[in-house]
């Protein structure tokens, strides 16, 4: 009988965490990347959350992130930039735990992830798009455009909210996996280029507008920015916007004010990257199908202005891995019947979890572009009580620290000088509360 193995198609975080999670479980897999290169300047910033930073210490890469990471301390929430406030609420959170939030250039990120993947010439193709995926009693044959076909015991779809292996769900299952599960309601322009003098490293600035918001977060070489606006109508269609977009988008802020007299103008002239792009948002019903699972964006997408997504993405591959793990240590080649209620437990585990990541990051959407009266004068409260001068002192409320101290980690392996900080860690025990507590 064949050695179980895992077929992964996308190689963005996600999937190369998936792949590090595999192999630290002694399971088999193949990596299938439709881009040429998985390592580009694509993509703005990456803040990597304490609980997903205690993943990548797992992963054996821990001091190397730290020294390509920069340290988050927190944030100043400003109109026309100067007049608001500042927190130390990254600070705060990374006392709490231990680990800091470590903000990352996309591809630097991706690279070492990628460079620290064992054997990864052997597990790893590039330039291979998606045909189709077909299930037999034993298995799965996976087909690529260029004539390849994969045989494996499992799909793991983690190919981004653009899923192709959703889409082929979407086929098979009658409507059962929707083909796009999630909604626009804002776009946003992200991009990055060398860091600007007088803002403050570790730092984000969000500058609130009625209507819109711009976001800038500095490193220590680059200034990641973003600026948000809402549509006229939510829309679930895709679009491709052309560089003249891109640039029409750009005129209407290019004038205003990101921090002190510095305006976005001055970003954009600098800029390596910009590019401008729909906000999906939205959690899937359905996670699996068969021999099929999804995980990371293609199931469960949010706005990027809380750094959140991908961190909710590694830890559902942390989770998945889990019950695989779990499965595989009970029977060596599970049939379809096993396979499903594993991945039934991951999603009844993981679901909850990213629903709530979800309307947070709606909420915080909507605090910044000034949605309602209220939220408005949510930040004026706020800034007469402290000003830019000082910083406020911040308080998580506790179901958010909660949220943090119960993050995933890779039960199978141990971590060697785990830190922590004044709020504790919650004992590891997702995959036997997983299956007690179904949700399905």
């Amino acid at each position: 009988m064949a050695k179980f193995k895992a077929i992964i198609i996308g190689g963005g975080p996600v999937g190369l965490v998936m792949a590090h999670a595999l192999a630290l479980a002694d399971i088999d897999y193949t990596l299938y990347e439709r881009r040429q290169s998985i390592v580009d300047r694509e993509g703005a910033g990456i803040a990597v959350m304490p609980h997903v930073v205690r993943i990548l210490h797992q992963l054996g890469v821990l001091e190397e992130a730290c020294k390509i990471g920069e340290p988050m301390l927190g944030t100043a929430h400003v109109v026309g930039g100067n007049k608001g406030w500042r927190d130390n609420a990254s600070e705060i959170l990374s006392q709490k735990f231990g680990y800091n939030i470590l903000l990352f250039e996309r591809f630097r990120l991706m690279k070492l992830l990628l460079d620290s993947i064992p054997d990864r010439e052997e597990h790893i193709r590039t330039g291979m798009t998606l045909k189709s995926i077909k299930e037999h009693d034993q298995g799965v044959s996976v087909a690529f455009e260029d004539g390849t076909v994969d045989e494996g015991s499992i799909v793991i779809g983690a190919d981004g909210v653009h899923s192709t292996v959703r889409h082929l769900l979407s086929d098979v299952s009658a409507g059962e996996v929707e083909a796009m599960p999630f909604t626009t309601v804002i776009q946003g322009l992200y991009g990055h280029g060398p860091r600007i003098d007088g803002m403050r490293n570790g730092e984000v600035v969000e500058n609130h507008h009625d209507g819109w918001a711009v976001q800038t977060l500095t490193g220590r070489d680059r200034t990641f920015y973003f600026i948000y606006a809402k549509l006229k109508q939510p829309t679930k269609d895709r679009r491709r916007f052309t560089t003249a977009d891109t640039q029409e988008f750009m005129q209407l802020y290019s004038h205003e004010k990101v921090f002190g007299e510095v305006t976005f103008a001055d970003l954009w002239e600098r800029r390596d990257l910009g590019e401008l792009r729909y906000l999906e948002q939205g959690v899937a019903k359905t996670w699996s199908r068969g021999r099929v699972v999804l995980v990371g964006d293609s199931v469960h997408k949010v706005t990027p202005n809380l750094g959140i997504g991908g961190n909710i993405g590694i830890e559902s591959a942390a989770s998945l891995a889990n019950h695989l793990h779990a499965l595989l240590k009970q029977e060596s080649a599970p049939d379809s019947r096993a396979l499903g209620e594993a991945f039934a437990a991951y999603q009844n585990q993981r679901f909850d979890v990213v629903e709530s990541w979800y309307r947070r990051g709606y909420w915080h959407v909507k605090f910044l572009t000034f949605e309602t009266k209220r939220h408005r004068e949510m930040f004026e409260k706020q800034a007469l009580k402290s000003g830019l001068d000082h910083i406020s002192k911040f308080k998580f409320a506790k179901d958010y620290l909660d949220t943090v101290s119960q993050g995933i980690k890779l039960d199978y392996v141990p971590i060697e000088s785990e830190l922590s900080g004044t709020y504790p860690w919650a004992a590891s025990t997702s995959v036997l509360e997983s299956k007690l507590h179904p949700k399905l």
